[in-house]
């Protein structure tokens, strides 16, 4: 695996799949226990489609700012409080890192569905 394919792999884990969506939408309020989960049914079932969708749309975004953030600290372009090191993401059995351009080839994703045709 190589960045671009471990960069694509991670977006579809991490976006492509409406799992928050599914649950607000398919959730059985009855059966539901935990109060945050009850007050965001009740909050997204009392929106109107379009305001559903928008929230939606938020969600997606947070996942994108945090995913793109994430692979920024690993890439070496934000650092953390107290980090005296840089990080090494690798394959095992490669001799490489993989890391150092994650977040460029995510924004890269993000910005452009052409970047599909590169890998």
């Amino acid at each position: 695996m190589n960045a671009i394919n471990f960069v694509k792999e991670l977006r579809h884990f991490i976006l492509d799949q409406d799992q928050y969506k599914k649950q607000l939408d398919e959730l059985d309020m009855s059966k539901v226990k935990d109060e945050f989960w009850l007050s965001a049914l009740r909050f997204y079932r009392n929106l109107d489609s379009e305001s559903q969708e928008i929230f939606i749309s938020i969600i997606r975004q947070i996942k994108v700012d945090t995913t793109s953030l994430i692979l920024g600290i690993l890439d070496g372009t934000m650092i953390l409080k107290n980090q005296e090191e840089d990080f090494y993401l690798g394959i095992k059995g490669k001799k490489d890192p993989i890391n150092g351009e994650l977040q460029q080839i995510f924004l890269g994703f993000e910005e452009d569905d052409e970047w599909d045709s590169y890998v």
